[in-house]
């Protein structure tokens, strides 16, 4: 009698609330994940695998949406360049744009910005909303790179054209976009060098670009390459410093991660006058570098692991195979609140390309 009396109840209510007893019953919350920490990272598991045509290799270090359940990654799809997007929560892809281009960024109000012979923006459902042509002295194609300043209207491309590769990193040049006042200018005129990595600091006082000049084989057939990083004062309109380095990245405390190949070293350095806070050794070559959201984690990628640094200490606290075997992991991002992390796997011969998803589940 009991029983009936309770059921009855709540049959009435959930009928008051407009909500089927079945429904109210069965609804389960989603799954949840925890904030990937120094003393969790040992614990992160593949979430889930997404496979992709051929993942292409975007420079931005900014793929993920605010509210961390949705992402883009550059992707071809029967070769036509474009982003494609993925949600977390039902791992879901979600919408493909076609845009002709291998670069991508996000910026405020979680706009999409990609390159084809200007700006094009997207919105969070993957549609046009405005475009930013190039004209003179701003005629580009295509970017190699590309950067927003945050805190303003300002975004910075990067045009590197390539010469022999045998014999010469060609030349680069910067540019800089005002979206407010639809309107672009030349930040730095054409250099000797190829272009390498653009990072622009969360302060939006500086942005650092790495530039190749020369490289050099190893005993063991490793390209080692000649590089330097430059540090650029936006409020100054004038380099500050550079040093030895070919892939860099801040941190939202505005440390600069700075990837010394030939020393095999990371530098933590500060951007008004290259002061090195802080050293520490790397095994493998890397091919890319990003920061965990809350600055004191750096993940590398030398292309079959990810591996994971405590920026406080300078020691490796874990690394993790992702069984690439001999694939490039072109991209490594964190998501804002630091509880995923994406990993893109290049396409070869013998396996498809895949975006990964790296995560902690929690209890």
């Amino acid at each position: 009698m009991r029983r009936f009396i309770l059921l009855s109840i709540l049959f009435f209510f959930t009928m008051a609330c407009g909500t089927s007893p079945t429904a109210f019953i069965t609804n389960t919350a989603q799954p949840i994940y925890r904030v990937i920490t120094r003393t969790n990272i040992n614990q992160l598991v593949l979430l889930h695998s997404w496979p992709v045509d051929t993942t292409l290799p975007n420079r931005s270090s900014k793929i993920w949406f605010s509210d961390s359940n949705q992402f883009i990654v550059p992707t071809s799809e029967a070769s036509e360049d474009g982003i494609q997007s993925f949600e977390v929560s039902n791992f879901l892809t979600t919408w493909f744009a076609q845009t002709g281009s291998s670069q991508a960024t996000i910026v405020a109000n979680d706009q999409v910005i990609t390159y084809r012979a200007g700006l094009l923006f997207f919105n969070k459902q993957g549609e046009e909303i405005e475009t930013l042509k190039a004209n003179d002295p701003c005629n580009e194609g295509s970017a190699s790179h590309m950067t927003d300043i945050p805190g303003t209207d300002l975004i910075i491309t990067g045009h590197w054209h390539y010469g022999d590769i045998t014999a010469s990193y060609g030349s680069s040049r910067l540019l800089v976009w005002d979206k407010m006042q639809d309107s672009c200018k030349e930040l730095l005129q054409e250099f000797t060098g190829g272009i390498f990595s653009l990072s622009a600091s969360y302060d939006g006082d500086y942005i650092s670009y790495s530039v190749i000049t020369s490289t050099v084989v190893t005993a063991s057939d490793q390209l080692i390459a000649g590089s330097t990083t430059h540090i650029y004062d936006m409020n100054g309109n004038k380099e500050t410093c550079h040093l030895v380095g070919i892939k860099a990245e801040f941190n939202r405390q505005n440390q600069l991660a700075l990837y010394d190949i030939k020393k095999g070293i990371i530098n933590l350095i500060t951007p008004s006058d290259c002061a090195i806070q802080k050293s520490f050794s790397v095994d493998d070559v890397l091919t890319v570098i990003t920061f965990h959201p809350s600055g004191d984690i750096l993940a590398g990628s030398s292309g079959e692991t990810v591996e994971f640094w405590d920026v406080n200490s300078g020691e490796k606290i874990e690394e993790v195979n992702i069984d690439a075997s001999e694939i490039n992991l072109p991209y490594l991002g964190f998501s804002p609140d630091g509880r995923f992390l994406v990993v893109t796997k290049d396409k070869s011969s013998s396996t498809e390309g895949q975006v990964m998803l790296w995560g902690i589940p929690g209890n």
